[in-house]
């Protein structure tokens, strides 16, 4: 009995000290999620309505006298990572980069007022490449592709007709998406990242004419400065 007791427990210990190791095994164990907040830009768009207000000959449209834009915005994303080794991870995200305004001016018989706002948002898988500067400290660079969607619409009063909203089809498009960014190793399971992210062209280029303006509703890069917090499995 004392020697089957023995045993027993001798088999007891070897799982015990064998755990550790079947965890650090598990595919778990490279698993991280992470969730983040920051300042969100978009490029201008004056310049493209400018353009197409001069495509489209002043009869058309009027004469566009001013522009005013609101590029800047709150963002945030949650994000879920496998690493595959120290230096490599593949990353899936989800990004929202805010809403936009933006203010044109026309002269015409009688001037009028446009009021544009958009707001977009993007779901990316990225390649992520790390290298150490520090026991604690990491500086990385992803690139991907985001599949990316934009809703752009306008509205603009008019006390004569009546007020005039307008709503662009949404536009899904899959974008090209890359990042730099430099992250803090808290401990073994917690780090911090600061990030710089691009969404490049997103949109189609603003226009007035063509064989569908209604699609129309601007071509612009959409720029993510982000703080993360991060758990590591």
């Amino acid at each position: 009995m004392k020697s089957s007791t023995l045993r027993n427990a001798f088999a007891i210990t070897l799982s015990v000290l064998a755990l550790p190791t079947a965890f650090a095994q598990s595919p778990l164990a490279n698993l991280y999620v992470g969730v983040g907040a920051g300042t969100s830009r978009v490029g201008s768009i004056s310049s493209q309505i400018a353009d197409s207000f001069t495509a489209a000959g002043q009869a058309a449209a009027g004469t566009l006298s001013s522009v005013r834009e609101d590029r800047s915005d709150t963002g945030y994303k949650i994000f879920l990572g496998y690493k595959f080794a120290s230096a490599l991870a593949v990353e899936a995200s989800y990004a929202d980069f805010g809403k936009f305004r933006a203010t044109y001016s026309l002269n015409k018989v009688t001037p009028i007022t446009q009021y544009a706002s958009w707001s977009a948002s993007a779901l990316s898988i990225d390649a992520i490449a790390t290298a150490s500067l520090h026991p604690t400290f990491d500086v990385y660079l992803r690139g991907g592709v985001g599949l990316a969607k934009l809703r752009y619409s306008e509205f603009r009063p008019d006390a004569d007709v009546g007020d005039r909203e307008f709503t662009a089809p949404k536009s899904n498009q899959a974008r090209p998406h890359l990042g730099l960014g430099v992250q803090w190793n808290a401990n073994r399971n917690v780090g911090v990242r600061l990030e710089w992210e691009r969404t490049f062209g997103l949109g189609r280029t603003f226009s007035f004419i063509g064989a569908d303006p209604t699609r129309s509703n601007g071509k612009l890069d959409y720029d993510v400065l982000s703080l993360s917090a991060l758990y590591k499995y």
